[in-house]
C-alpha cells in the first residue's frame, strides 16, 4: 500500500512539473491585407479580411470573391500581413 501511495505521490509530480509551450496567436484586424501561401485562382494572393472569429471571412483584392474559412486554416495560410488598420 505504501509503495502505491509513493507512486501515486512521483506520478502527481511529474506532471505537475510538465510545462506547456506558450502560444502566441497574432492578432488580426477588420481590414487587414493578408498574403495566403497559395493564390487565388483568379491569379492574386492578397485578402482583405472581412469578419474575426471563429472563422474568418476574407476578399480576394482582385476579383472580389469572398470565402469563410476556419482560424485554425486560416493562421496556417497566411504568409505575412501587408498592411491594415490597428
Amino acid at each position: 500500500m505504501q509503495f502505491l501511495r509513493k507512486l501515486v505521490q512521483c506520478w502527481t509530480n511529474t506532471i505537475s512539473e510538465i510545462k506547456k509551450p506558450v502560444v502566441v496567436m497574432a492578432h488580426y484586424h477588420i481590414g487587414q491585407i493578408v498574403q495566403l501561401k497559395k493564390p487565388h485562382p483568379c491569379g492574386s494572393d492578397r485578402w482583405q479580411i472581412i469578419r474575426v472569429g471563429m472563422d474568418f471571412r476574407i476578399k480576394c483584392m482582385n476579383c472580389g470573391r469572398s470565402v469563410l474559412i476556419p482560424r485554425t486554416r486560416f493562421e496556417r495560410r497566411v504568409k505575412q500581413i501587408i498592411a491594415g488598420e490597428v
